[in-house]
């Protein structure tokens, strides 16, 4: 009995691990600095500027704002249609546009 229960458990958990995936990636110019945000299916983005690289998660936002932080929130991005904004701590740059994809 107890084989049989661990058997179904594993199949059962292995039917609803699902693996990471980038669902898309877009590029942003911030006061002339290329940013690219790599968009995960977990909820976390990937964010990249000057070969530096940040994870943030996805947070609650306003109307229509998808918005990312990392802990303790000293990186926040926010995306609204063709719009965004990025602020490191104090820092925030002036409005960032999304560039076209190639």
């Amino acid at each position: 009995m107890k084989k049989k229960l661990s058997l179904a458990l594993f199949f059962l958990l292995c039917g609803c691990f699902r693996p990471l995936e980038i669902t898309d990636v877009l590029r942003y110019s911030c006061d002339g600095q290329i940013i690219a945000a790599a968009y995960y299916n977990d909820g976390s983005m990937i964010l990249t500027y000057n070969d530096n690289r940040v994870v943030l998660h996805k947070t609650s936002g306003n109307c229509n704002v998808e918005r990312y932080a990392n802990i303790g929130k000293a990186v926040i991005f926010e995306s609204k249609g063709e719009k965004a904004s990025l602020k490191f701590g104090p820092y925030a740059y002036p409005e960032c546009i999304k560039l076209v994809n190639y």
